[in-house]
């Protein structure tokens, strides 16, 4: 019986099916704006009107799903989704059949997340997210200011610490055989013959 490293590679190189992996996870980074509308209470005097205070939105969408292969997961295929936001946050949520909570994966990367999710923030007592493609939108009720919280921003892949450093070594490895070569061609080119 061969090993299952040789079965994997032979699947590979042949194009068979092989087994997916078992729950990964996705980070991606939440890069936008805040649009905060200030009570007169929060920042005195400002009680002549509704003032704006705009901060960036920054933090870390987390997905966990049940395979690393391409496709659209929804239900029991998308294990958790997590926010760590300075705007709002919630905890892993784990969705067995609610098929309006959808993560795309195209090229071993997130491509999509659509799911409306009610957040705990400290600056509304009523907010959600929306995460629709690769944006994030934010919307608090404004229970405790003149109006409402609500910001934008962009989800990007954040790259695994293992990619990273694969990439680095790759690098590293194609620097040093350039630098082999340019050696070997200087040395070829000073060569003279006695003969």
């Amino acid at each position: 019986m061969l090993p299952s490293r040789i079965v994997l590679l032979l699947g590979l190189a042949t194009g068979l099916a092989c087994p997916a992996f078992a729950q990964t996870s996705y980070y991606l980074a939440i890069s936008g704006q805040i649009d905060h509308t200030v009570n007169c209470w929060e920042t005195v005097p400002l009680c002549s009107g509704p003032p704006h205070d705009f901060t960036p939105w920054m933090g870390t969408l987390t997905i966990v799903l049940d395979s690393a292969a391409d496709g659209v997961y929804q239900g029991p295929d998308l294990e958790s989704l997590s926010l760590a936001a300075n705007l709002g946050s919630f905890a892993p949520i784990t969705y067995d059949n609610d098929p309006s909570f959808e993560v795309t994966i195209t090229g071993g990367k997130v491509s999509s997340v659509d799911a409306e999710v009610v957040v705990d923030s400290s600056l509304d007592t009523s907010a959600f997210d929306l995460l629709d493609g690769l944006t994030a939108n934010y919307n608090g009720s404004g229970g405790t200011h003149y109006g409402p919280t609500i910001a934008s921003a962009t989800l990007a892949p954040i790259p695994e610490p293992a990619e990273a450093t694969l990439l680095l070594v790759g690098l590293a490895a194609l620097a040093a055989w350039s630098r082999r070569r340019q050696a070997r061609a200087s040395g070829q080119r000073g060569f003279t013959s006695n003969a």
